[in-house]
């Protein structure tokens, strides 16, 4: 099952602005659909939602020699993108635990 089918029942309208979507820099199709469904739902793209590109860590083919120096590279990618999406917790500090407990079923 793909995320997006997961966030089909989430209310975007209250909580959870600004949304971060995280795709591979070679992942077009994913960033497709997220903006479709993000249109769907009623977001604006950097407004409500924004979608980070991030390196692959292993691309088809790539040597194993140059793996470890891409892995890298994608992991610091990875670490950036959560320390600077830091939810704002000083308004609602359940709100992350609300949104993986939702998921999550």
């Amino acid at each position: 099952m793909e995320m997006i089918q997961l966030l089909e029942g989430v209310d975007f309208n209250s909580l959870y602005k600004p949304r971060i979507y995280v795709a591979a820099d070679n992942d077009k199709l994913s960033c497709e659909k997220i903006k479709n469904f993000e249109n769907r739902k009623g977001g604006v793209e950097n407004v409500d939602f924004v979608v980070r590109i991030i390196p692959r860590s292993r691309r088809v083919g790539q040597s194993w020699v140059s793996t470890p120096f891409s892995v890298i590279k994608a992991l610091f990618a990875s670490v950036n993108i959560v320390l600077l999406g830091l939810p704002d917790l000083s308004q609602n500090p359940l709100s992350v635990w609300q949104a993986v407990a939702q998921i999550c079923g």
